[in-house]
């Protein structure tokens, strides 16, 4: 598996967590992240940081 391929693979995981939450501004965060993004950071982290960045705004 490529690096392309993981980090989508780590994106749609993210996505379909916050969906399921239905935390509409963490995704609306989670789109804006940079593929590279996704493969920096584990799931549970990654959704972490969405959390505390939309809690920011």
């Amino acid at each position: 598996m490529n690096r392309l391929e993981e980090a989508k693979k780590a994106f749609l995981e993210v996505r379909r967590i916050l969906t399921e939450k239905h935390e509409d501004f963490a995704l609306a965060k989670a789109y804006k992240k940079p593929w590279k993004w996704y493969r920096e950071h584990a799931t549970q982290e990654a959704i972490e940081i969405l959390r505390t960045e939309a809690k920011a705004n």
